[in-house]
């Protein structure tokens, strides 16, 4: 279960599938006074990027969905959404204002015929 939009409410995603389960990486990076995060989404072991399909159709873009911890207040915040490149990594830049204790990243696993692959997440600490 988790909230697709910071405000909005919680989604509880079923996952059906053989091999490899969705997985994440996360790590942040200094940069020019502020952090870079990276990170590598993958599928049974191959990048995730592209584009996925809900169960009643609906194309969508694949997200790497990023939050910060403690930035300012003490709970998690939503900074944005990446879309991973083809062979899986994405980066962003976190804005000075942003800057947190922590990080996390969070992937809806993709659909793919009859698979229902399951989400991930990642969590990095700070690089300050």
């Amino acid at each position: 279960a988790w909230r697709v939009q910071p405000s909005g409410p919680v989604e509880l995603h079923f996952a059906r599938w053989q091999g490899k389960p969705t997985s994440a990486t996360l790590t942040a990076e200094a940069a020019s006074g502020t952090e870079r995060l990276v990170g590598h989404a993958e599928f049974q072991g191959k990048p995730l990027s592209g584009y996925s399909r809900t169960n009643s159709g609906i194309r969508y873009r694949v997200f790497a969905f990023l939050d910060c911890f403690a930035c300012p207040r003490p709970a998690w915040l939503r900074m944005g959404g990446v879309a991973p490149r083809a062979d899986g990594d994405f980066r962003l830049l976190v804005q000075p204002m942003l800057l947190g204790s922590r990080y996390r990243v969070t992937i809806a696993g993709p659909n793919i015929g009859r698979t229902l692959a399951p989400d991930a997440t990642a969590v990095a600490p700070s690089a300050r």
